[in-house]
């Protein structure tokens, strides 16, 4: 088997964890479970098979690949690209794997670039760098942890404030979040219809809308008055119809898929990586991590969004375009955005457009209209 070692660590934590002497599984403590059994179980055997793996860069890319493929599908992670990237990772950053020259790409990222969050200094009038670089990652939860639960990484956050921005998530996923995006989307949002039916169907209303006209000032059609009358009630009923069936379709697909989600959500612990060794002071930053876990949520399980349209509408663009954008705001538990003050936030975002990037000061309702195809204001160079 290759790279024994490795599973030998693995097994070693997992059984430990399960017997009650680590207190977190190996994949959410990895580092503090790889020192205590590097340093004191493991074998001259193993130490050196560790040595030997990370004697070249050629064979530190051999395992590397292995973790990422053949590690993840045998340990029932194959379908969670981010767990074996993640394990990676914290592996980069640990002795001896952080001389390894190989790793030097995933060392300190969790290769999953979110949308960003505008994060003052204190005293800061708004400067470039008080952009902060966010990523965020959905990992299978430890029993201990009770699951829905955000951690921080990198930066230190008052518990409270991630427990709200859990629940603003929950929310949006099935719950008053996901009925004010329904409404709105409802009322004014584009239709999921294929482009022949949304052209016949615009003409289908240019058509009852001339024979408003036709009838209202055009000359009296007499007997045939009636026929008229059943035309006009018969494509308008027909009209309203359709696009009730639609909507209730879309918005029904919609709620299944965050009923998914925020099962999964349930068993998740999503972390949250923030460079900088800050302590946040306020609750500005709620808006982008909660952004960034429905996004966090989207690459662990893509599935729900298939048979979902209006959230692979939403979040496929909000995925492809995260690292160009920033967001402040503060959340409430049910999903409703409170205000900030936003001047010198905003002149962060200037200065940071100015430096070459592309950001966005946006809102929770911003983001609800993005389903109609425009999220928040582009501020770019």
């Amino acid at each position: 088997m290759r790279f024994l070692w490795f599973w030998t660590f693995w097994h070693w934590s997992a059984e430990a964890h399960r017997a009650g002497a680590l207190l977190r599984g190996p994949l959410h403590d990895l580092a503090g479970h790889w020192d205590e059994w590097y340093r004191h179980e493991a074998s001259p055997a193993e130490q050196r098979a560790i040595a030997a793996a990370g004697r070249s860069e050629p064979a530190q890319r051999a395992f590397a690949a292995w973790l990422l493929r053949d590690w993840a599908r045998d340990a029932g992670f194959g379908g969670r690209r981010a767990v074996p990237r993640f394990v990676l990772g914290q592996l980069a950053a640990l002795a001896p794997f952080d001389r390894w020259r190989a790793l030097a790409d995933v060392r300190g990222s969790y290769g999953a670039a979110g949308i960003s969050a505008v994060v003052l200094d204190e005293g800061s009038r708004g400067e470039a760098a008080d952009v902060r670089r966010v990523e965020a990652i959905a990992l299978p939860a430890d029993d201990a942890t009770g699951g829905a639960r955000i951690a921080a990484d990198g930066f230190r956050a008052a518990e409270s404030e991630l427990d709200t921005v859990a629940r603003a998530v929950a929310s949006l996923l099935r719950g008053r979040g996901l009925a004010r995006l329904a409404a709105r989307w409802a009322m004014a949002g584009a239709r999921p219809y294929a482009p022949w039916l949304g052209a016949a169907l615009g003409a289908a209303w240019i058509a009852v809308a001339a024979m408003l006209v036709r009838l209202r000032f055009g000359p009296d059609p007499g007997d045939a008055l009636a026929a008229w009358l059943a035309a006009l009630v018969g494509a308008w009923v027909a009209l309203c119809a359709c696009a009730t069936v639609v909507a209730a379709t879309t918005v029904a697909h919609a709620w299944r898929a965050g009923r998914r989600w925020g099962a999964l959500l349930a068993r998740s612990e999503v972390r949250l990586r923030m460079d900088g060794g800050l302590t946040l002071r306020g609750e500005s930053a709620g808006l982008p991590f909660c952004l960034d876990t429905l996004l966090a949520l989207h690459r662990a399980h893509p599935q729900p969004a298939r048979d979902a349209w209006l959230w692979r509408r939403l979040l496929r663009g909000l995925r492809a375009d995260a690292p160009r954008w920033a967001a402040t705001g503060v959340v409430t538990a049910s999903g409703a955005v409170t205000p900030v003050v936003l001047e010198p936030k905003v002149r962060a975002a200037l200065a940071f457009a100015d430096g070459g990037g592309r950001t966005v000061i946006t809102s929770l309702a911003r983001l609800r209209e993005g389903v109609e195809g425009s999220v928040g204001t582009r501020v770019a160079a």
